[in-house]
């Protein structure tokens, strides 16, 4: 009688009851851990969504039976993590980790899993993402421009990398900040990774043709990149036989400034860097430049900007 005559007083002054929103967390090693944190108080497939919408760390630890801290498999849920900014979740079962839409995720660290998806399309803010010994097919990092460490490497990605992975803000010759070793790409590579593209299984790339062509079909001088550029740019070029190659670069009133190459070279994918120097090594003032190659009757010439 006293409940139903408060509930009928509340209704009189304008009041509502109204259930706490929850948030979906069905693998029991992830609710374990809310509940071993204080964000949760019993395992029943949910959370209370304000308990965890302000959480800005999430660090799960590597599962040991014997101290009852089991594996977690699935991070269903995460996305009500509005407020998280790192994400430690390695050495345990994950599969799947979707954490887009985290505006202020800026850390990942998802290694020692056997992660087939990775989703971090629309996590601006992330400048860490470390995803090494999973079994990743794919991973699609082209709106993450705010990267300055990415390790993926044992894996199973594949196929040819776009160009774009080079405006990333990564030192690409730093191994203790990038490292893609141990997968399956095919060449040709960025201009920027050529170098440090450590080992990867090359057996199936020749047959993404049914021609079995691993060698360009065309000469071709693909455009500078970057460009506009500071100090250095890099050009990339086809040659589909072994010839003599030359590849220079003019100033605008057609005067030679530098010769890049002027040599033998055999068939393949190639590239070569600029440094905005002279035949003299000296620095070339900013300006508008020609670059052109050259090589048995075929000439191709392309434009490029120096900033200064």
């Amino acid at each position: 009688m006293k409940q139903k005559l408060i509930f009928v007083l509340l209704l009189i002054f304008g009041f509502s009851i109204t259930e706490a929103q929850k948030t979906y967390v069905p693998d029991d090693g992830f609710e374990q851990y809310l509940i071993d944190e204080g964000y949760d108080d019993v395992l029943d497939d949910s959370v209370t969504t304000e308990n965890i919408n302000t959480i800005t760390v999430v660090s799960i630890p590597t599962p040991i039976e014997e101290d009852s801290i089991y594996s977690v498999n699935d991070l269903t849920g995460i996305q009500d993590f509005t407020a998280l900014t790192r994400l430690y979740v390695t050495d345990n079962n994950l599969t799947s980790l979707d954490v887009s839409g985290l505006l202020h995720l800026y850390k990942i660290y998802c290694m020692n899993n056997a992660i087939t998806n990775l989703n971090v399309s629309n996590n601006p803010a992330l400048t860490e993402l470390l995803c090494s010994n999973n079994q990743l097919t794919s991973l699609d990092v082209s709106n993450n421009t705010s990267l300055t460490q990415l390790h993926c490497n044992n894996n199973q990605l594949s196929g040819t990398m776009p160009e774009s992975i080079c405006n990333l803000s990564i030192d690409f010759s730093d191994s203790a900040v990038f490292n893609i070793s141990n997968n399956q790409f095919c060449s040709p590579y960025p201009s920027c990774v050529e170098e440090y593209i450590g080992d990867q299984d090359t057996t199936n790339c020749n047959q993404v043709s049914i021609y079995d062509e691993t060698l360009p079909i065309t000469y071709y001088l693909y455009n500078a990149y970057p460009n506009p550029f500071n100090p250095v740019t890099s050009f990339r070029y086809d040659l589909p036989k072994d010839g003599l190659v030359k590849i220079t670069v003019y100033d605008m009133m057609g005067r030679e400034v530098k010769t890049l190459v002027n040599s033998s070279q055999t068939a393949g994918y190639k590239s070569i860097q600029w440094n905005a120097t002279n035949d003299r090594n000296e620095p070339v003032s900013a300006g508008l430049y020609l670059y052109t190659i050259q090589a048995g009757e075929f000439r191709q010439t392309k434009k490029m900007v120096l900033l200064k």
